[in-house]
């Protein structure tokens, strides 16, 4: 095909206003990296590369290598922290007894739209003695974990690969989480949250939800843990869809309160479970779950 000149001008401009129209956005290897970039080779400390950026934030980049962390790694408002994929290794120094990333300004509303993804972190857990988490966000709306590998965290009450407090509107997906003696993903008073295609393994529970409302858990796949799926408190109008449980010990899926209203679990599919569905709840709708066991 032949191009007029004019055409070929077009053209042209079409592809400068594309490269003009992201300003915000920078190419990093394959990824596409928000606001100013910070590559923490170039920096003492994976903190203080992200003490380094603008009050607007950006995206903080962990090449491949493992980072012992002892003390947390603080995340403000509008900023991602982006590995390089399961070579970004994070490991909880023993006996720091610290989650490993926190938000910056927890308990007062301050941050937000915080995202982290792609790199792995080990919680070392036989060498706490306290409850951590991998990534604990606490007060902080439409956040995004995806793409992280989690393991080992302790048995320690409210530990987790990633725990979400008070943080609605958030998402968890594509994560890894195994051998987490008390939870894999934790879900607390956090509304309209996406819980979606998550692979947890030998985990105690595998997506525990507590007091939070219309939050959707869907084709996530949950292998090995005592309890599947947990609803806890007053968490009412979830959409618990397409899940498959295989393996549990206690509950496939277990909805723990008459306070836990108008659930609806349809299309999850529950192989070899002990108790494959515990329904303690009020008024919950399970159309077309599927229930196996295999001899």
């Amino acid at each position: 095909m032949r191009f007029s000149r004019i055409g070929m001008f077009v053209l042209i401009l079409m592809s400068l206003l594309a490269v003009v129209a992201v300003p915000a956005y920078a190419l990093l290897g394959r990824k596409l990296l928000r606001g100013e970039v910070r590559n923490v080779a170039d920096y003492s400390s994976i903190q203080e590369a992200i003490d380094s950026l603008p009050e607007t934030g950006g995206t903080v980049f962990i090449p491949a290598g493992t980072y012992v962390i002892s003390v947390p790694i603080k995340v403000p408002a509008h900023v991602s922290l982006e590995g390089a994929g399961f070579d970004t290794v994070l490991v909880l120094a023993e006996g720091a007894n610290v989650n490993v990333i926190e938000n910056m300004n927890p308990r007062i509303w301050l941050d937000e739209d915080i995202r982290v993804a792609n790199l792995r972190i080990n919680g070392n857990g036989v060498a706490q003695d306290s409850a951590v988490s991998g990534i604990f966000l606490y007060t902080v709306p439409n956040s995004r974990v995806e793409n992280v590998w989690l393991h080992d965290f302790p048995e320690y009450t409210i530990s987790a690969g990633v725990f979400l407090l008070l943080c609605p509107d958030s998402t968890v997906r594509n994560v890894v989480a195994s051998d987490n003696r008390y939870t894999g993903i934790f879900v607390s008073w956090s509304d309209n949250s996406l819980i979606l295609g998550n692979y947890l393994v030998s985990n105690h529970r595998g997506i525990y939800i507590s007091y939070s409302n219309y939050t959707v858990v869907r084709k996530n796949k949950i292998v090995d843990c005592d309890e599947g799926i947990r609803l806890y408190g007053d968490s009412s109008y979830n959409r618990i869809i397409q899940n498959n449980i295989e393996g549990s010990s206690d509950e496939g899926i277990v909805i723990f309160h008459a306070t836990c209203e108008n659930n609806f679990l349809v299309n999850n599919r529950i192989i070899n479970c002990i108790l494959p569905i515990n329904d303690l709840g009020t008024n919950t709708k399970m159309p077309h779950n599927k229930i196996h066991y295999s001899h």
